[in-house]
């Protein structure tokens, strides 16, 4: 995978993406490492996702951990990334991560890589006008070589439905509408968690034991990030 890691204490390590440096980053406060963006990548054959409500500086929100196994017998790995905020609504980079995800086959390994391009730069034939963050999602195609996968938004197809503006009555800006988002959002998850359920039937029974083979993972993260999503977008 594109970050080698030591087995070390516990049997996973942990990773989350900052959606807005395009980069993967481990730890926090002092001890946090980021990695360079486009340098840094996870691979891993995804087993479980969970969803879980967060709150920094105020701003509440709904993170998504999605768990893989190391391919090569490495720890297993959680990469933790935002899908939804109480400031902003639904995240385009989160979903296209989810539906990324969605779309590949999760019984087989996937890259995970973030990037980002400052104003000015170029990639082929595009110039960004402004600084763009994105992440990449890759699979192996029947040559062996790494194909990059397009979003499949749950059989909406590989694009959102566009945004537009809205004025608010007592409201300065202009606030933006993302029609069908969460719809998105909550299909994707949904989906995902049952797929990867039905590959991987040992979660399930682990749960039902009261085992978790990981004791970071709370069976009750969906059900409660769910209610407080729910609470979020009433407060929207």
């Amino acid at each position: 995978m594109g970050i080698k890691v030591g087995t070390g204490g516990g049997n996973v390590k942990f990773f989350g993406i900052n959606l807005k440096k395009g980069c993967l980053f481990e730890g926090n406060g002092q001890d946090k490492i980021e990695y360079e963006p486009g340098r840094a990548a996870l691979e891993g054959i995804p087993y479980r996702l969970t969803t879980k409500a967060d709150e920094y500086e105020g701003v509440k929100s709904l993170k998504a951990n999605l768990y893989m196994h190391d391919p090569v017998g490495g720890p297993n790995q959680c990469v933790s990334f935002t899908i939804y905020s109480e400031a902003s609504g639904a995240s385009s980079q989160g979903l296209a991560l989810l539906g990324k995800v969605f779309a590949a086959d999760t019984k087989k390994s996937i890259e995970i890589k973030p990037w980002f391009v400052e104003a000015g730069g170029k990639i082929g034939e595009t110039t960004f006008e402004k600084d763009f963050a994105s992440i990449s999602v890759k699979q192996a195609g029947a040559d062996g070589k790494l194909v990059s996968l397009k979003p499949d938004y749950a059989g909406r197809g590989d694009s959102l439905p566009e945004t537009h503006e809205q004025k608010i009555p007592g409201v300065a800006k202009p606030v933006k509408v993302k029609p069908g988002w969460d719809e998105i959002m909550e299909d994707l998850v949904g989906k995902l968690v049952a797929r990867l359920e039905t590959e991987n039937p040992r979660n399930g029974q682990a749960q039902q034991a009261g085992q978790h083979a990981e004791p970071d993972i709370d069976p009750a993260d969906l059900a409660s990030a769910g209610a407080t999503q729910e609470g979020m977008r009433a407060r929207a």
